[in-house]
């Protein structure tokens, strides 16, 4: 839901799901930042 395109949460419905709300701030798919995200997350499951 953090990327650029979003996700088809409802299919088939045509609305899209994105988080956050300005383009600005979502994550290109397969960029470094994602990567780290990535990896916090998974540390953090880890974790617990």
């Amino acid at each position: 839901m953090s990327n650029i395109r979003g996700v088809d949460l409802f299919w088939p419905s045509p609305v899209r799901v994105v988080m956050p709300g300005k383009i600005k701030y979502r994550l290109e798919v397969g960029s470094k930042a994602e990567m780290i995200v990535l990896c916090s997350m998974l540390v953090f499951c880890v974790g617990l």
